[in-house]
């Protein structure tokens, strides 16, 4: 370490851990100029907006993060229905079923691969506007914060529900949905979705500069990202002092991450749609999102309880025959090859490789007053 540099390693943080961290602070050093990340050392016209075109580095792990993220619901979906049609239970009769023949077992399964499905479809469209020079960097930073904030939070839920179905086996680090069902270093990594959704909506509101529009508007999914917008809104537009006002805070920051994560669902559901994706898993988003919001979807769009079952219902039975080619298509198999419980030969293969603890010696047992002999000698490999 460098004259004047301290540096403390931090303990591995929980779920996924692709770095090490470490708390580190400059004594008196004097830096090369080299070590300058801006470009000029000149004092700036513009300070607030210099700043903002440094930190742009973190915009772009915005949409680094998300990628990375569905990328992590794919491997969550492979492993989730690998696992639930190949562990089987008793059945009624002497026959054992697959515990994908339960319904509360396919609903977390064929969500999670309907939203990967839909999200995947979402990221080229995205990663197109994102380098378009024709966009200013405002919409562009807005882009990233609504796709960050939707990816990782649905990642949230819907790993964690995956993980709880594959059950005991699917906490062990070794099966992957352990780590992967513990994602809030995505969330805050490279700004947290909470702080920059509150930005981003509130900019919106202010009309500082707007979003382009989903495609295929006239979806509820779009209906709703608008109400939401137009409310919040309204409410703004009431307030003597605006965005400064003190209601603000307390009545329309709550709504910011709930109107930039509605406006990232109607922007991957349009996309979907162009993209052809098959239309259960279509229906089974739409039913996600409404799960989201169940309160408006009742108030506005007249979709009760039983509407919103019958829904499901029929989308899980037009998905559920295909939900291998789903995942199968996420081409993913190679990541998850050496994933445990995806085999039972694999599973023994693994096990025969763990560290090993028995003994050759024989335990005395007493039966009825006799005691059965014992040996004391150990296998000096393995010790008891």
């Amino acid at each position: 370490m460098c004259a004047g540099v301290v540096s403390k390693l931090l303990p591995p943080r929980c779920g996924t851990s692709p770095l090490d961290y470490a708390v580190t602070s400059f004594h008196n050093v004097r830096l090369p100029m080299s070590a300058f990340l801006g470009v000029s050392t000149d004092a700036p016209r513009d300070g607030h907006g210099l700043l903002h075109a440094y930190v742009w580095r973190t915009v772009v792990g915005q949409v680094t993060i998300g990628v990375i993220a569905l990328t992590g619901m794919k491997a969550a979906s492979y492993i989730g229905v690998g696992y639930s049609m190949r562990r089987r239970v008793q059945g009624r009769g002497s026959a054992k079923v697959p515990i994908m023949s339960f319904r509360t077992q396919q609903l977390p399964m064929l969500y999670i691969t309907a939203r990967s499905h839909v999200l995947d479809a979402w990221t080229p469209v995205l990663l197109r506007q994102f380098t378009s020079p024709d966009l200013s960097t405002s919409v562009r930073q807005g882009l990233a914060a609504v796709y960050k904030t939707t990816v990782c939070r649905l990642m949230t839920q819907y790993c964690r529900e995956v993980g709880e179905r594959l059950g005991a086996q699917g906490t062990f680090v070794h099966n992957i949905i352990g780590r992967i069902e513990v994602p809030s270093g995505f969330s805050i990594a490279e700004g947290d979705i909470m702080t920059i959704g509150i930005r981003l909506f509130s900019h919106l509101l202010q009309k500082r500069y707007h979003l382009p529009a989903p495609s295929h508007d006239d979806s509820i999914l779009s209906l709703h990202s608008k109400c939401v917008y137009d409310h919040c809104l309204t409410m703004l537009q009431g307030f003597p002092e605006g965005h400064r006002d003190a209601r603000f805070n307390s009545l329309i920051l709550p709504q910011c991450h709930r109107g930039v994560f509605a406006l990232g669902c109607a922007y991957a559901y349009g996309c979907a749609v162009d993209a052809g994706v098959p239309q259960p898993l279509l229906e089974l988003f739409q039913c996600a999102a409404i799960k989201q919001d169940p309160l408006w979807y009742m108030q506005h769009a007249a979709f009760s309880e039983d509407m919103l079952l019958l829904k499901e219902d029929s989308a899980v039975r037009a998905a559920l025959p295909k939900i291998q080619e789903y995942v199968d298509q996420f081409d993913i198999s190679g990541a998850a090859v050496n994933v445990p419980i995806l085999g039972r030969d694999g599973l023994e293969s693994w096990m025969a490789g763990l560290e090993t603890y028995t003994t050759s010696g024989v335990q005395g047992i007493e039966f009825g007053g006799a005691t059965a002999p014992r040996r004391a000698s150990y296998d000096s490999k393995y010790k008891l």
